[in-house]
């Protein structure tokens, strides 16, 4: 990761987006944090705007608590539940 100092560069912005290609750019004021530049190189907008919106990641964060105070599903015992083939109505029908 590339840290820039605001006030004593003079890097424009097409600058900042080839160096963000290879790295990381932490965009920083008086030393502190204020923005951070990424490439999104290779993610798709959808994944990208997901991943930003304050909305889904509340909705991610409740779910992951709820996870957390009622249990769930073991990823194993998921994977095992949906290999095997389950019955259903129709291959029910056909074999009786």
């Amino acid at each position: 990761m590339k840290r820039v100092a605001i006030e004593k560069t003079a890097l424009t912005i097409q600058q900042l987006a080839r160096m963000a290609e290879s790295a990381p750019v932490l965009l920083t004021r008086a030393g502190v944090p204020v923005v951070g530049v990424v490439s999104v190189k290779g993610a798709d907008l959808e994944t990208w705007s997901l991943g930003s919106n304050p909305e889904f990641l509340a909705l991610i964060a409740r779910f992951r608590e709820r996870g957390r105070r009622e249990g769930g599903v073991p990823l194993a015992e998921v994977r095992r539940r949906l290999s095997s083939p389950r019955k259903t109505a129709r291959a029910t029908k056909r074999s009786a």
